[in-house]
């Protein structure tokens, strides 16, 4: 993810193994989602989606991707400019 802090919008990049149904979450350190990503089907190899973080507080925040596999985890951190 670039650039981490966020202060207006970020670039999250991953790379998928396999084609599937995936999940990209923008979750709380409470655990509950914020916001979805993604919900969809996607093919094999790299894959870019355009996060901004407009109306959402300052802090930490989790970006969870899942696929029928495996879940990943990342921390994200969104500052006020």
């Amino acid at each position: 993810m670039f650039p981490n802090p966020v202060s207006r919008e970020a670039q999250i990049s991953y790379t998928l193994n396999r084609p599937g149904h995936i999940k990209l979450q923008l979750i709380s350190l409470q655990g509950g989602v914020i916001q979805s990503l993604a919900d969809e089907y996607q093919p094999a190899g790299k894959q870019t989606v355009t996060f901004n973080r407009q109306g959402l507080a300052a802090g930490l925040y989790v970006i969870q991707l899942s696929d029928s596999q495996t879940i990943t985890r990342d921390k994200i951190l969104i500052v006020n400019d």
